[in-house]
């Protein structure tokens, strides 16, 4: 996997020549976010050393359009459960909300709905994880398995496991 990383990493270094001059600084930023994530998860996040890099590059990071909004969103919820920054997760999810209420006529609301359905998920998840319940950490996986496809469906449920094989 570190081999792949650093070809990406690479690849984003040497290769953002050819992106639009004004989208060339978000393109780094956004993807070189990407792939410190990729780094903290392969590192199994024993390190916050690439977690704080994800968070910095995606701070520099312009959001141009509701696209741009969500692919943020995401990344950073994702960042701050990985991190155990609860407190983030529930500020980004709710801010969220609030974007996903006032922009609603802009967004298709297939894709609106399903990051809907991943915000709601990963907030009960989130309580569950605070709480130490692995009842309803169980019953929440057999609940997202009969789920439609959603956006991140994998990575919840990869996260379910995660925190209740922890428990075994």
């Amino acid at each position: 996997m570190a081999g792949a990383l650093e070809w990406a990493e690479n690849f984003i270094k040497y290769n953002s020549i050819f992106v639009i001059k004004d989208q060339r600084n978000d393109a780094i930023n956004y993807n070189m976010a990407i792939l410190y994530y990729a780094k903290a998860v392969a590192d199994k996040f024993h390190s916050h050393e690439h977690f704080s890099k994800a968070i910095d590059y995606l701070s520099h990071f312009r959001i141009r359009d509701y696209t741009n909004k969500l692919q943020v969103y995401l990344l950073k919820t994702m960042l701050f459960f990985d991190t155990g920054e609860y407190d983030g997760v529930y500020s980004e999810c709710k801010a969220f909300e609030q974007y996903i209420l006032h922009h609603k006529k802009h967004i298709n609301s297939q894709l609106a709905g399903s990051y809907i359905i991943y915000d709601n998920y990963l907030i009960h998840l989130t309580n569950y994880v605070i709480d130490e319940d692995y009842i309803k950490m169980q019953k929440l996986y057999e609940k997202i398995i009969k789920e439609k496809p959603f956006i991140k469906k994998a990575w919840i449920l990869e996260r379910i496991k995660n925190f209740v094989s922890k428990r075994k």
